[in-house]
């Protein structure tokens, strides 16, 4: 349910950068902005919901309890196979616009 909240906010949220950036209004666009394939808008509010819940939830309980050397990587086979995946929708968005 948190994540079907945020997610919600997220976009009524996401709604105040794209008007600056894409409305007839937006000071942004009169300012002479670029928006290639609506990387600003996305990634300002990605920025900003990170670090709002970055800090609501906060640290990692026990994260350091035993030093701080650096957890052991989970699944390389699910890190390869998710950095192609983002790498292909990514190459099929902007090629296919």
């Amino acid at each position: 349910m948190a994540y079907v909240i945020f997610s919600a906010v997220s976009t009524l949220v996401y709604c105040i950068p794209a008007g600056w950036l894409w409305g007839n209004h937006g000071f942004l666009l009169k300012l002479g902005a670029v928006d290639i394939a609506g990387s600003s808008g996305v990634h300002l509010c990605g920025a900003a919901s990170a670090l709002v819940a970055a800090k609501l939830v906060g640290p990692r309980l026990g994260r350091y309890d035993q030093g701080e050397d650096p957890l052991p990587m989970g699944s390389p086979t699910y890190a390869i196979l998710g950095t192609f995946m983002l790498w292909w929708g990514w190459l099929a968005f902007n090629c296919g616009r």
